[in-house]
């Protein structure tokens, strides 16, 4: 049975909001698509994120998440089915196509951060704004990027600091304006906080959920104490449900269309 989750009653009974993802139809397998093991290991009849609506999504290690997001971001393409971000066929442009509509429209911030160790503060900053097409050199960058880091509670010294010589907290926020500072109508967070103590982390998600407050964001986290920052939960058991035996709405803590 494929997964079928429609938006939550807000967000259907709001006609002036966009939908910012929506998959429709889509089955992914790690197999070869012939292959006798090729049973789906993601399945998902319908399910869509608005503009401005923040999702949790939960699931232990192996359940899924990080092939769920790698499907979103365009890194993985489905077997069948479609994804569709800001009303774009995402997963149906050729590679060179998805890769420049990410840089332009998807941020991330990853588990690890994936800052160029080498690279100052700025330079790591930039390098999301240099692959969106966008001229680095404009001298109100500059000014933006230390707005952004006055948001982000970080000193402006930073800014031409290498990456490796920062805490673990410090490029978790110079990861967070890599990922926002093209203002991208999607943001996809996965397990951003399992390196950080609790205060730290309560710290983190005031900051993103502030920053992060006009775009669809997808939170992807096994830590059960991060749900009381979002209204919408989803368990990764719905979209794998031959491999975890999903069944009925007890692994969905969100609204459930009838599709």
């Amino acid at each position: 049975m494929k997964a079928c989750v429609g938006a939550t009653e807000s967000a259907k009974t709001d006609g002036t909001r966009n939908v910012a993802v929506a998959v429709n139809n889509v089955s992914f397998s790690h197999n070869a698509p012939n292959s006798e093991r090729a049973r789906p290991f993601i399945e998902i009849e319908q399910w869509h994120l608005y503009r401005g609506e923040h999702v949790f999504l939960s699931g232990p290690s192996g359940s899924g998440k990080s092939t769920f997001l790698n499907l979103l971001s365009g890194t993985l393409t489905p077997d069948s089915g479609t994804i569709s971000l800001l009303e774009q066929p995402f997963s149906t442009l050729s590679n060179r196509q998805r890769d420049r509509f990410r840089a332009n429209n998807i941020g991330v911030v990853f588990q690890q951060f994936n800052l160029i160790p080498y690279l100052s503060v700025k330079q790591n900053i930039k390098a999301a704004l240099y692959f969106a097409g966008t001229n680095i050199k404009d001298k109100a960058l500059d000014e933006r990027i230390l707005a952004l880091l006055e948001d982000l509670q970080l000193s402006n010294q930073l800014l031409n600091a290498k990456a490796d010589t920062l805490s673990v907290g410090q490029q978790q926020r110079v990861a967070i304006a890599r990922a926002i500072i093209n203002t991208p109508d999607i943001l996809i967070v996965d397990e951003p906080t399992s390196a950080l103590d609790a205060k730290a982390r309560d710290s983190f998600m005031g900051v993103l959920k502030r920053l992060a407050k006009d775009s669809a964001l997808v939170f992807v986290s096994h830590d059960p104490y991060l749900k009381k920052y979002f209204s919408t939960h989803i368990d990764m058991q719905q979209f794998t449900p031959y491999h975890h035996g999903f069944s009925d709405a007890s692994a969905v803590s969100r609204s459930v269309s009838a599709c």
